[in-house]
Formats: C-alpha cells, sequence, structure tokens
C-alpha cells in the first residue's frame, strides 16, 4: 500500500518493491519500465497504487500544473498584454467554461458511499466572488483566512491536549 505524504508533485516517487518510480509518469513520454500506467494521470495501474484522488478519470484532479497557457491580450484601445502561466486540468476546465460563457458549473454531489445524490449548480460569477466579513477590531475575514485560523487552532489545541496527556503520564508514573 502507498504510504499518503500529501499533495504529491509533478517528481514525487513512490516505492515499488525495492525501487523507487516516479509516481505520475507524464502521458506524453514513453513508459520504459514495463509497469501499467492509467491512461488519465499516469499512475501505477494496480489497486494499493492508483489514488482516485488524483485521477480525472474517477472525478479526481491531478494536483499539479499540467499544462502551459500562454495568453495574449489585445484590447480594442489598443493596449496589449502577454503572460504565460502553468495551469492544472481543473484550471482549464474552468478557463473553457468561461470562454464558453456558460452560466453555471454543474458539481455532483456524492454521499459518503460515493453515490451520486444530487447536483449543485454553481454560477461562473460566484467562483470569482468571495465574501468577506468584518469583526468587532475591524478585521476583515474571508473563508479562506478563516479555514486557515480554524486549522491552526485545531492543531494547538491536539497539541495542548497531548502535552496535558504527557504531564498527567509522568505525574502518574
Amino acid at each position: 500500500m502507498v504510504q499518503d505524504v500529501g499533495r504529491p508533485s509533478a517528481d514525487s516517487t513512490i516505492r515499488v518493491g525495492d525501487k523507487d518510480v516516479i509516481r505520475f509518469h507524464p502521458l506524453h513520454k514513453r513508459i520504459k519500465d514495463g509497469i501499467p500506467r492509467c491512461a488519465s494521470c499516469g499512475q501505477i495501474d494496480e489497486d494499493g497504487y492508483h489514488d482516485i484522488r488524483w485521477c480525472p478519470a474517477t472525478g479526481g484532479e491531478i494536483p499539479f500544473p499540467t499544462s502551459t497557457l500562454k495568453l495574449t491580450l489585445k484590447a480594442d484601445s489598443g493596449f496589449r498584454s502577454e503572460t504565460t502561466a502553468r495551469i492544472t486540468v481543473y484550471q482549464w476546465q474552468l478557463i473553457n467554461m468561461v470562454l464558453a460563457a456558460d452560466p453555471e458549473i454543474v458539481r455532483h454531489i456524492a454521499d459518503q458511499h460515493g453515490n451520486h445524490v444530487g447536483t449543485a449548480n454553481t454560477s461562473v460569477r460566484e467562483l470569482l466572488t468571495v465574501e468577506a466579513f468584518v469583526d468587532e477590531s475591524g478585521t476583515a475575514w474571508t473563508p479562506p483566512t478563516a479555514h486557515a485560523y480554524y486549522a491552526v487552532c485545531r492543531a494547538l489545541k491536539a497539541k495542548d491536549a497531548r502535552i496535558c496527556e504527557l504531564i498527567a503520564e509522568q505525574a502518574s508514573a
């Protein structure tokens, strides 16, 4: 079984037998090690190695950029601008939806067993809008900031609880 080490990168490796192999074999390159790979994500195509969280064929998302997007803007006013960025498959899908002027993105909702239980329609405008809340001291909170602080507070509480457990163990010993 593959040990979960968090969000993998394009050059992450995993141990297979006695050697380390690249976790996501680049899809545009020929496989030379003889290990069967998934045609959608490049992971080893066997149970215990193929993590569905990172495979587009199973509803997942490759966790690192896989394409380069080059944009050239030529505005009617004569303004010109050019930029290049590395993007993920998910970002590419969102760009295609925005360019196609799709009014909504349909997201499938699954229960804890993976059964489809409904759909949620999110407008493209909603994706680009962020709600902010201001507390009594004037600090503006957005969902990403609030989630980060929540995670830190949980980690600190867990650490404090563990310290209290260690002190109690030492006192009883």
